[in-house]
């Protein structure tokens, strides 16, 4: 394959990834209302009736909370997706093989960084969904655990926004 078709091949596969991100962008900012809707609706099942407020206040949380994690699970999903598919075309079409202990994405940058510039700015992605993934499926105990990366952010919904952005630089190709 010659190389102005691997580019034209990389730059559909970066158009798919960056509108994907944005569906899932999209389910991220309906997260608030989704739970907000729920409340209203509760009282139409027998469960919720039968715990207190505050109990029902704490499995909002969990649930909002688990919705966060599997968006930073996703997010991250979508990023390696997007780099094996470009390891695909660089490579002729030959299978990504994981050479290091490192995370995929920064193995496949490393295999990658003499043919094409990618931005490996995933680092803050990959530890939390590292952390979610192996100890606990909560972006809140991953966000703490990880502090420092994240402490400009005092809002979980912001500190979203900005591994979104994370995603967005790391799919567009230089």
């Amino acid at each position: 394959m010659g190389r102005k078709t691997k580019i034209k091949k990389i730059k559909k596969e970066e158009k798919v990834a960056l509108a994907e991100l944005e569906l899932l962008y999209e389910e991220f900012n309906e997260i608030k209302e989704a739970i907000k809707h729920l409340k209203k609706h509760d009282k139409h099942f027998d469960c919720f009736q039968s715990l207190p407020e505050k109990k029902q206040e704490e499995l909002y949380s969990r649930r909002k909370d688990r919705k966060f994690a599997s968006i930073i699970v996703e997010l991250y999903a979508i990023v390696e997706e997007f780099y094996q598919k470009v390891y695909f075309i660089v490579y002729d079409e030959e299978r990504y093989k994981k050479q290091t202990e490192q995370d995929a994405i920064t193995d496949i940058c490393e295999q990658l960084e003499h043919k094409i510039s990618l931005h490996n700015n995933t680092e803050s992605l990959t530890h939390l969904r590292n952390f979610m993934i192996q100890k606990e499926f909560s972006f809140k105990s991953a966000r703490t655990a990880y502090e420092e990366e994240l402490e400009a952010f005092r809002k979980n919904k912001d500190a979203i926004k900005y591994l979104f952005e994370q995603a967005r630089e790391a799919i567009k190709i230089k």
